[in-house]
């Protein structure tokens, strides 16, 4: 289901018309969950590619499910977690390395020509990735501007 006509009506919000005039390069927003995907798809609309950070994997499922219905679906992308432990002989799976590889790829050459390698407007990760790898950084990325989306219980 497309959403995108909240967009409009969320951007002239001024709770977020306020944050979004925030320098986008360094925005930390914690949000209740019903206006996370709302921030995150009008700061993506704004400033370019937008680093939702979340707290477990699902709900990095479930944010970019919700992206998907306000924001081109091809835009938004999950960056998954290895599902190995560091102390773990176990190498991750095939299909999950192969996942963030596109996902990086994307962000350092996006191709405008096939929407599904081109330019990220979101890309959800899990706290405990983000916080570990420091997997994104907004100098690193080709994008106009980043902001982070943290959830309430990962800012503890």
């Amino acid at each position: 289901m497309r959403l995108a006509g909240l967009l409009t009506a969320a951007s002239d919000d001024p709770a977020i018309s306020g944050v979004l005039s925030a320098d986008p390069g360094d925005l930390d927003i914690v949000a209740a969950p019903p206006m996370r995907s709302l921030i995150v798809a009008s700061a993506a609309t704004k400033s370019g590619t937008v680093v939702a950070v979340t707290s477990t994997g699902r709900e990095a499922d479930d944010l970019a499910d919700e992206l998907r219905c306000l924001l081109p679906p091809d835009q938004v992308a999950v960056y998954p977690g290895w599902e190995t432990l560091p102390h773990e002989r176990l190498s991750p799976r095939a299909d999950t390395v192969g996942r963030r590889l596109a996902v990086l790829r994307r962000l350092a050459h996006p191709c405008d020509d096939d929407p599904t390698t081109g330019p990220l407007a979101a890309v959800v990760v899990p706290y405990r990735l983000a916080a570990r790898a420091r997997a994104f950084d907004a100098s690193t990325t080709r994008s106009r501007g980043a902001a982070d989306v943290t959830s309430p219980s990962s800012s503890s």
